[in-house]
């Protein structure tokens, strides 16, 4: 596998990217219920457009950390990394960063998401729908933003081009930037219409239910306030009426009849015993004196606490077993009003709330439960299927949703899903009145808003396509024109034919302008030929100069030491060929200090000349190479030389130095100059290294200053 190499400015960026992503998605912004827009994702995207896969998938680690410290859940790891990874290669690919996000959300992201529901949440099909559709909306809106960003931004769109070196036509590039440009802003207005229009939403349910809940529970308190008042009056009329009690059933009996909400009406002593009730049939296969109810609440109350009372709900006994609220209130008797001494009670028929409950929500999706100050269910909706006298039990839901709504769920009370919208109020007497709003039809509304504003867009992007495609076509035809006329470098081509309507003022100042141009630039062009040749010859002519002079010491004119060094494997290579020996000689002035101490620099330059002057003349073989070693040094390398015949050359020239006489260029007096000579003579395959033939000739010349100097010591090597 090959090994990824990082750049540490990219890196530095992606960290950088990957912190800022990570702050802004610390804060999602709500939207509705528990969906949010994400927006730090933009850093993920640019630095997926300008730094590749790997360097996103640094700056995803990091963007999912906030929605992770945020939400608690760990699938933004998985669907942004994922993202930043088939973003990045679509770059480095070549392909549109826009259109490759707008695949990912439309392809990838939905399998991704329906699968982790399934499989780690208790979300419904409402849900998860309407969570995709979101995801969509708010990957696209980023994805458009951070490509804006990255193309408006210079120094972003300069390294988003080194990632992407695919050429792309005008017309492309204008459909694409109109692309961003729509969806951008159809995208930006559809969120903040549909989270007006949602919020507005969530208002006017609220309104509703609370408007709803007023109406209910007056009803309520209406009906129970009717009902009490009704077995007050009765006690306080049979306390006042001197009517024999025998007279009690007829009253009671159209009292019930007054009241048909009371399932039974009774009239009990104080000892509890019941002397009359009502309906009579009840009683037909009962004796009355021996049903008692002296355990019974309402009766202790109202005979011993003499109140007037509602009860909480119970299961009814002896005449019926119907669940039942029941009310009470004391009756006096024989003007004694310190001691009640009976009661007078009704059983309330609960199914009297569900008239209240129809007459109060015809047009409404709504349900109720009316719960006893003990939270036992007196009455519940049918559609609830909640039992009367069962214990309401539910639970507070979606503590994460921005709803400005409590919610509650009845039948999945571990979820935190919510099922229920609701109210609450608390009557007079301590009943609670719940008034539930399924949740479900608020999802689905949502889901459809969006939807609609998917299809709004995806039409949008269709129509921009094709009007930016015929944008496109009207304008760079006549730059495709103007191509073809400057395709070939024919300066007297007839101006191009177009239609005048649909040219721009600018295309044609283009037009003429570039004809001027190519015209310079065809007279700039002859003139810059004539120059290239002239300057060709002088430069030519100036690297023979030059050549000269890297070969050539500027002193004596001759060879330097590199050009001897570099010549010797060719001369050596000569000499191999035709199994001859060759010489290599070191030469060293003497008493050379003296000469520059005592005649100046010029007296010594001088010497130098002449030196070089004499080799020159004395070694003129083609083949010979004579140079300046160094200071006053000089290296001769003899190629194809007689190895007899070297010394006593070499001792020659010495005798001619040495009688030949220098003038001292600044005051015209006389001097010489001897010479060491320490020389090397063997057959070419002696060594290819140049250095170990110097170092037997510097050895040579060493003897030979030690022998008192304008000497000649050289060596032949006969066996190699």
């Amino acid at each position: 596998m090959q090994n990824i190499k990082f750049n540490s400015i990219l890196l530095q960026l992606s960290l950088l990217f990957g912190l800022i992503g990570y702050l802004i998605n610390l804060y999602p912004i709500p939207l509705f219920a528990n969906v949010e827009l994400i927006v730090g994702n933009v850093c993920l995207v640019i630095v997926a457009a300008i730094a590749g896969p790997y360097y996103a998938l640094l700056t995803a680690l990091m963007c999912a950390t906030g929605l992770y410290v945020s939400w608690g859940s760990w699938y933004p790891f998985l669907i942004f990394m994922i993202e930043a990874l088939w973003l990045g290669l679509a770059v480095r690919r070549g392909y549109y960063l826009f259109y490759s996000a707008i695949a990912f959300w439309f392809l990838i992201s939905p399998a991704l998401f329906i699968l982790y529901a399934s499989l780690f949440t208790e979300l419904n099909e409402e849900h998860i729908l309407f969570i995709v559709i979101k995801q969509a909306i708010n990957g696209m809106l980023y994805a458009s933003v951070a490509c804006l960003l990255v193309m408006l931004i210079r120094p972003l769109s300069k390294l988003s081009l080194k990632q992407n070196t695919r050429k792309r036509s005008f017309k492309q590039q204008l459909n694409y930037l109109f692309a961003l440009l729509i969806t951008s802003a159809m995208l930006i207005s559809s969120l903040l219409y549909n989270h007006t229009y949602l919020s507005d939403q969530q208002v006017m349910v609220q309104n509703n239910l609370q408007d709803s809940m007023g109406s209910m529970s007056k009803a309520a308190e209406r009906y129970l306030k009717t009902h009490q008042q009704a077995i007050r009056n009765a006690a306080r009329w049979l306390s006042l009426a001197n009517t024999d009690k025998d007279h009690w059933q007829s009253m009671l009996t159209r009292l019930n009849q007054t009241y048909p909400n009371f399932l039974t009406m009774l009239i009990a002593d104080h000892k509890g015993n019941i002397l009359h009730a009502s309906p009579a049939s009840m009683l037909a296969d009962k004796p009355v004196h021996k049903l008692n109810v002296s355990d019974r609440d309402y009766f202790r109350e109202a005979l011993y606490n003499q109140n007037d009372y509602i009860s909480d709900v119970f299961l009814g006994r002896g005449f019926g077993n119907d669940v039942i609220v029941a009310m009470s209130s004391p009756i006096y008797l024989n003007e004694n009003y310190q001691r009640p001494q009976a009661i007078i009670e009704g059983s309330l028929d609960l199914s009297g709330f569900a008239q209240i409950e129809h007459g109060a929500m015809q047009r409404e999706s709504m349900s109720i439960v009316l719960t006893d100050a003990k939270g036992n269910i007196i009455y519940a909706s049918d559609n609830l299927g909640l039992p009367p006298l069962s214990t309401f039990l539910f639970s507070r839901s979606g503590s994460y949703y921005s709803m400005s709504m409590p919610m509650m769920n009845l039948k999945n009370t571990a979820s935190e899903v919510p099922e229920y919208l609701y109210s609450q109020q608390e009557l007079s007497n301590q009943w609670q009145l719940y008034l539930l709003k399924p949740f479900a039809p608020m999802v689905t509304m949502a889901q459809r808003q969006y939807l609609t504003s998917v299809a709004m867009l995806a039409l949008s992007l269709l129509v921009t396509l094709g009007l930016s495609s015929l944008l496109a076509k009207t304008q760079t035809r006549p730059l495709e024109l103007i191509a073809q006329q400057f395709k070939y470098s024919d300066k007297d081509r007839a101006r191009p034919e177009w239609n005048e309507e649909q040219i721009s003022t600018e295309v044609e100042q283009l037009y003429d302008q570039l004809k001027l141009s190519q015209q310079e630039l065809i007279r700039q062009q002859l003139q810059l030929e004539e120059q290239v040749a002239l300057r060709t010859f002088e430069l030519e002519k100036a690297n023979g100069e030059l050549q000269k002079l890297a070969e050539r010491d500027s002193l004596t004119s001759l060879y330097n030491r590199r050009y001897a060094e570099n010549q010797f494997k060719q001369a050596q290579t000569l000499c191999q060929r035709g199994e001859q020996a060759m010489a290599v000689v070191l030469l060293d002035l003497d008493h050379f200090k003296m000469v520059n101490d005592e005649f100046g620099h010029l007296g010594g330059d001088a010497s130098l000349k002449t030196v070089a002057g004499l080799l020159s003349n004395h070694f003129v073989r083609e083949t010979d190479i004579v140079s300046r070693y160094g200071g006053e040094e000089f290296l001769l390398i003899l190629p194809m030389c007689n190895p007899l015949k070297v010394e006593a050359h070499l001792k020659d020239f010495t005798a001619k130095l040495r009688n030949t006489q220098i003038t001292n260029p600044e005051d015209g007096r006389l001097f010489s100059l001897s010479v060491s000579v320490g020389a090397v003579i063997a057959n070419a395959g002696y060594s290819s290294r140049i250095d170990t033939w110097i170092k037997r000739a510097d050895d040579n010349l060493y003897r030979a200053k030690s022998a008192g100097r304008d000497k000649v010591i050289a060596t032949i090597i006969e066996d190699i």
